[in-house]
């Protein structure tokens, strides 16, 4: 098991031993054997007391700040958020089945509020993707290809073929998706790269 997880001691004792300590000697030299383990998610409320006091030189009266929240006017703290957005789009998780999770952990949380959630989540990561998207294209040697992504399409009341464009950076770990309304016509890549100066890697489409 690897070193680096952090250890949880459960002591065990020969049989008899508890309530009986007085009539052992227990050795220093034990047995020890290791079984990998998980704790089970948990809610909870934090609750933030926000206190008073008086500066006794100025007679001036302050109140703690109020801590700034990811989404203003919700109750979703950042953990919260969090475990939403890796859980979706890292494990691929949807949000159905985590608000299900919810429940059974004491929480029921409509999902139309959690997808209020995850726009304040997409703009809050805005800047993060505009840099990532800024670093690649200062590259000058790129990758890009279309890849295949369900839309909603709200005319036809159904889900639809829809298009990403993926943009890979080769000597960085980097990618980003150029989204232009679900199409993956040649236009949409000319306008996108239109500015791009170094080698663009592409298929024959």
């Amino acid at each position: 098991l690897p070193e680096e997880l952090p250890r949880k001691e459960k002591h065990v004792y020969p049989e008899g031993y508890i309530g009986h300590e007085d009539e052992w000697v227990l050795f220093k030299d034990t047995e020890v054997s290791e079984s990998l383990e998980i704790t089970t998610p948990e809610l909870y409320v934090l609750r933030t007391v926000r206190h008073k006091g008086m500066l006794k030189k100025t007679k001036k009266i302050c109140t703690a700040p109020v801590p700034v929240k990811p989404l203003e006017r919700s109750y979703a703290g950042p953990t919260v958020l969090t475990e939403l957005t890796v859980g979706k789009y890292f494990y691929h998780i949807p949000f159905y089945r985590q608000l299900d999770m919810f429940k059974k952990l004491g929480m029921k949380i409509p999902q139309s509020t959690v997808e209020l959630w995850f726009h304040g989540v997409a703009d809050l990561l805005l800047p993060l993707y505009m840099r990532i998207k800024e670093i690649i294209l200062a590259e000058d040697y790129v990758e890009s290809d279309e890849t295949t992504e369900p839309i909603v399409d709200r005319d036809k009341k159904r889900t639809v073929k829809g298009y990403l464009w993926a943009v890979k950076a080769i000597l960085k770990p980097l990618v980003f998706f150029h989204y232009h309304d679900g199409s993956r016509a040649g236009k949409v890549a000319l306008e996108f790269f239109k500015d791009y100066k170094g080698a663009l890697q592409v298929d024959g489409y």
